[in-house]
């Protein structure tokens, strides 16, 4: 199953310069720009838990979450709770992330949403809006942790929530990765003793783990847009191109390693480059990596070792690929 959109745009830039390409990582190409012109334009995010159950909303308008199922999404759910709504500014960017349902203890359930709002420079060391809110949305209240006064992308991580004891959550921004825990025991614990104010208080320095950013990436290169993007399934994938070679690198945020490289031999910049922003997808077996930079074409790469399974270049040539996804159990690949 495939589905184009067209578009008649000629490109800002012409890359015909092989060394342009290799002087910077083509995964910054305008994003910082880009983001600072549109990510202003929209006051409803939408996050999917990792195994694709739960669906979280958040309007920055009037600062609701609401939260359901999505096999029922006609019935939403409205938290009671909007604290965040003090610290909105023009220049805030807002990252929304949901958890899978999780198993307490007592065999209560709960699902966890993190609210995380920064400035839009995400270099600005001496920012002073940088929050997270860490929130249950069985108790409608934050758990205070020692994120609470840092910003970034968040994202939980996929756990198999019928067997795990934690919940992983990963903020990124220009400062690199921190990876944090939280553990149900310690949620089941706080809630039995009744804490008024900060009973959610769960982690401890054993519960937060930092990581630096893949080094060849600089600071200019590093946004909000760019982080967002680079994510998917719970990896970070950061690419370069080089000596006719693109390569893409793809990190574990669990693991917190180099989980594989996938490279392909491109005859010019141009070729690989293509209109528009890169695009990745990982099957649903985990099995597949399929990777564009926006042109009209799409590779398919074995997780397991990296090699190239098969390149499908399209005939239409004023194209721009904005969105691919496995469905049909990993057979096909759907693409907008």
């Amino acid at each position: 199953m495939f589905a184009f959109q067209k578009t008649n745009q000629t490109p800002s830039h012409l890359y015909n310069d092989e060394e342009k390409a290799e002087i910077r990582s083509i995964a910054s190409f305008e994003s910082k720009y880009s983001n600072k012109r549109n990510v202003y334009n929209g006051h409803q995010y939408i996050a999917i838990s990792p195994d694709g159950n739960q669906i979280v909303t958040l309007n920055t308008t009037t600062y609701q979450l609401k939260l359901c199922q999505s096999d029922n999404i006609s019935k939403l759910y409205t938290l009671n709770y909007d604290s965040f709504k003090n610290f909105d500014t023009p220049a805030v960017i807002w990252s929304l992330t949901v958890s899978n349902e999780i198993t307490l203890p007592d065999k209560t359930t709960d699902v966890l949403i993190a609210v995380s709002c920064f400035d839009d420079d995400i270099n600005n060391a001496d920012s002073t809006i940088k929050h997270t809110w860490v929130i249950s949305s069985a108790k409608q209240a934050r758990i205070s942790s020692s994120i609470n006064d840092m910003g970034g992308i968040i994202k939980f991580l996929d756990d198999d929530s019928s067997v795990s004891e934690k919940a992983d959550l990963a903020l990124i921004n220009s400062y690199g990765i921190s990876r944090f825990s939280i553990h149900y025991d310690k949620i089941y614990s706080m809630i039995n003793e009744n804490y008024v104010h900060g009973w959610f208080n769960l982690f401890s320095d054993k519960s937060v783990e930092n990581f630096n950013l893949p080094s060849k990436l600089s600071n200019s290169e590093i946004s909000s847009f760019f982080i967002q993007q680079n994510l998917v399934k719970g990896r970070f994938v950061v690419e370069s191109y080089k000596n006719k070679i693109q390569t893409v690198e793809m990190y574990n945020l669990k693991t917190t390693l180099l989980e594989n490289t996938f490279q392909k031999s491109e005859e010019t910049a141009a070729s690989f480059l293509g209109r528009g922003y890169s695009c990745y997808a990982i099957s649903n077996n985990e099995s597949l990596f399929a990777y564009c930079r926006g042109a009209n074409s799409i590779t398919i790469y074995l997780m397991e070792n990296g090699l190239e399974v098969t390149t499908k270049k399209f005939n239409e040539t004023n194209i721009q690929i904005l969105f691919f996804d496995f469905v049909k159990n990993d057979e096909k690949l759907l693409i907008v």
